[in-house]
């Protein structure tokens, strides 16, 4: 899993992953994250208490990123956070969500230009009072442009996952640098992208993707004398999804 360590409200753990990344979002004012306002009843922990996030993604289609923002919407959860989730009122996101007892809410959004749902979106925050917006998508992301402080206190989050280039303009360093009070890149490639597109590296928190693995946990293990050990890897066949490195370690096996 992975923690944050927020000013005031102790360590909040975030998602599921073999790795353990321990992050301080407290460089300056601009990155710390709110204090208690009294919305959220519950207490997490001694030192913390629970958090109300609205989770932004507007795909339709399930990919990886999805599946991430599943897990963590799981994750929370369990900790004794409260989740909502805005989404593509067709996409298979909004239906898994609300198998684990979340939240959800439609959002259609055509491109990043599209600011049709601004007004009903902010209606919404301003009614639910939430502590964080957490923008998983580029197009997400750009709805912040609207979203500026609605009431004292909030706090703006966007996750990067994708490896493209972010093109080194007024846009996007307004969108990085200006609406969102952090941003988390998944990957150190990702975070070399960002600081090459004029994101401040002081912004920034590499946080690596895990899955859950109590799901495999629960697997019998293989009887090696029986069946052989299967490996394998579901992603899009592309050069940046790293199959070689698959291929590569499966040599190394077959020579051994």
């Amino acid at each position: 899993m992975f923690s944050l360590n927020m000013p005031n409200l102790g360590s909040v753990s975030c998602g599921s992953t073999v790795l353990r990344v321990r992050l301080r979002l407290t460089r300056s004012p601009a990155l710390s994250l709110p204090k208690g306002r009294g919305r959220a009843e519950g207490e997490v922990g001694s030192n913390r208490r629970a958090l109300k996030i609205l989770h932004v993604d507007p795909e339709r289609e399930w990919g990886g990123g999805e599946r991430q923002v599943l897990g963590l919407l799981s994750y929370l959860g369990r900790q004794g956070h409260q989740s909502h989730l805005l989404g593509h009122p067709g996409g298979l996101l909004l239906q898994e969500a609300r198998k684990i007892g979340i939240v959800t809410f439609p959002l259609f959004v055509r491109n990043d230009l599209d600011f049709r749902p601004i007004f009903s979106l902010r209606r919404l925050i301003r009614k639910e009072r939430y502590d964080i917006v957490h923008f998983h998508t580029k197009r997400a992301h750009a709805l912040s442009l609207w979203l500026r402080r609605i009431y004292p206190g909030i706090r703006y989050l966007v996750t990067r996952r994708m490896d493209y280039p972010v093109r080194r303009n007024w846009y996007n360093d307004y969108l990085y640098n200006r609406q969102v009070d952090g941003v988390v890149a998944i990957s150190q490639k990702i975070v070399d992208l960002l600081v090459q597109g004029g994101v401040r590296r002081e912004r920034i928190r590499l946080i690596h993707s895990g899955i859950d693995p109590a799901p495999f946990q629960k697997m019998p293990a293989a009887d090696s004398d029986r069946r052989p050990t299967v490996i394998g890897t579901a992603a899009v066949l592309e050069e940046r999804k790293g199959h070689r490195f698959l291929l590569e370690a499966a040599a190394l096996l077959k020579r051994r």
